[in-house]
């Protein structure tokens, strides 16, 4: 990993914001990092760990993934998701709740999670499992708590961590650890890491634009791209881009986080965020 490593660095040292990142591959070991122990504004990553404690209370029984919640009004808040367009008092599982958290980052159904789940709870099980950095201290949309300096934390290191436990079917039974990963591969947020997983089958560089490829000119429509599965979570607020994921291979999982903040410009975080997962891809591809 050794020239991926050096690219990596030489990119993070000239990026222009703060900057959180991990690249590890889980087969052998090995890792790159900058500055992974840096805490910064979760914004909807913080749904990950959520996501965690959900599917360990389902372990030891104290929620069931069929049990049923209704939406009032009164729970709906703003930002991403589909619930608050929906009718008051409809009534979903809790696993429709968890994938609708996950997959279109709905803030309702995130909310509708933490007060079934406990926030003490969550929090509890976020330092059990190993994350120094991360907690979770308010609800999504709640900018009376933020005022208060009350925010959502994680580094890094401890998104990497929660997602190799994930992977590789660590203290969740494995179906568990599995399920979640399957949620996260139905990602519909897919302007940032992705952008970058995609490559040319004929000369091996990453694709953004269809329906040609850029750099050889390769008709992709007849050609598409061979991507790797990607099981991934965003976030982002203003001046804040962030996409945590663990790339799935033929032949390993490599775990991939990028924070990112102090932006001048979202899209500056949004194109770094594609540009790593195009070196990832690179280097794998070759």
């Amino acid at each position: 990993m050794g020239s991926l490593s050096d690219r990596l660095l030489e990119m993070a040292e000239g990026f222009e914001g703060t900057l959180g990142l991990v690249v590890k591959d889980l087969k052998d070991g090995d890792e790159v990092t900058y500055q992974d122990h840096l805490k910064f504004g979760a914004a909807s990553v913080i749904k990950v760990p959520i996501l965690w404690e959900l599917l360990r209370q389902v372990e030891v029984g104290a929620v069931s993934l069929e049990e049923r919640l209704a939406v009032p009004g009164s729970a709906k808040v703003g930002g991403t998701g589909i619930l608050k367009e929906l009718h008051d008092g409809i009534e979903l599982t809790v696993q429709d709740l968890a994938t609708l958290m996950i997959v279109v980052s709905d803030n309702t159904a995130t909310n509708l999670i933490i007060d079934r789940l406990g926030m003490d709870r969550i929090n509890a099980t976020i330092k059990e499992i190993g994350l120094r950095d991360s907690s979770l201290k308010r609800k999504m949309m709640d900018f009376e708590a933020k005022k208060m300096g009350k925010d959502n934390i994680v580094s890094a290191r401890d998104m990497a961590l929660i997602l190799e436990h994930m992977a590789l079917g660590r203290l969740l039974r494995r179906d568990l650890c599995e399920q979640a990963i399957n949620i996260m591969l139905r990602q519909q947020m897919n302007n940032k890491l992705p952008r970058g997983l995609l490559l040319c089958p004929n000369c091996k560089r990453a694709v953004k634009d269809y329906p040609q490829c850029p750099w050889c000119y390769l008709d992709l429509r007849k050609n598409p791209p061979s991507g790797a599965r990607l099981a991934h979570k965003t976030g982002e607020l203003a001046g804040v881009e962030h996409d945590v994921g663990v790339l799935l291979l033929p032949d390993r999982a490599v775990v991939i986080v990028v924070l990112t903040s102090d932006l001048k410009d979202n899209e500056i975080g949004i194109r770094f965020i594609g540009d790593v997962a195009a070196e990832v891809a690179r280097y794998y591809a070759a």
